[in-house]
């Protein structure tokens, strides 16, 4: 699959699943004493479903062979994050009092799966190393 197909399965796979946590979350806040009208449901389904849809489609950066971890990483970060702040701006998700901790938490979160994804190709380079070293003496032998 090229990459642009593999950027619109994310979007619409993103979406999808935005979309159903949006109507899952608008249905148990519809047990609330003032339930929300139905144009506040349907905002708050179509904001979830925006918010997922750039959130997975975002996800291909990891895909692109010639950027690193990091940069990748960090480009997701911040298209993560600027659709989680226009979709909070739209649909009020937190007050600003609280907001600023979710961005740490938000922030925290991708340092850890940052963290992860460096560990593991650097293990990866080393095992490659050790292989590559044993290929060499092989090769020196004969």
């Amino acid at each position: 699959m090229d990459i642009r197909n593999k950027l619109v399965f994310k979007i619409l796979l993103g979406l999808s699943v935005g979309l159903l946590i949006g109507a899952v979350f608008s249905s148990l806040s519809s047990f609330d004493e003032v339930p929300p009208k139905g144009w506040q449901i349907l905002i708050e389904i179509v904001g979830s479903g925006i918010f997922g849809a750039a959130a997975m489609g975002g996800s291909i950066v990891y895909s692109l062979e010639d950027w690193g971890v990091t940069k990748a990483t960090f480009v997701h970060y911040i298209i993560t994050f600027m659709a989680f702040f226009v979709v909070n701006e739209l649909l009020n998700w937190f007050p600003y009092g609280i907001l600023f901790i979710v961005i740490i938490i938000m922030t925290i979160m991708y340092f850890i799966i940052w963290l992860i994804e460096f560990l593991i190709c650097r293990a990866q380079v080393r095992q490659l190393n050790r292989q590559l070293e044993v290929l060499m003496e092989d090769s020196g032998r004969d």
